[in-house]
């Protein structure tokens, strides 16, 4: 139970972290398109 709810936790801030990441990288192509 305890660790379910654990791997629930991990599983779910690591699906955060790659939105965030996939955010960035968004970001910075939109600002690298801008320039050219």
């Amino acid at each position: 139970m305890i660790k379910s709810r654990y791997f629930k936790v991990t599983g779910f801030s690591y699906f955060v972290m790659s939105l965030i990441n996939v955010k960035n990288t968004l970001l910075i192509e939109v600002k690298l398109t801008k320039k050219n």
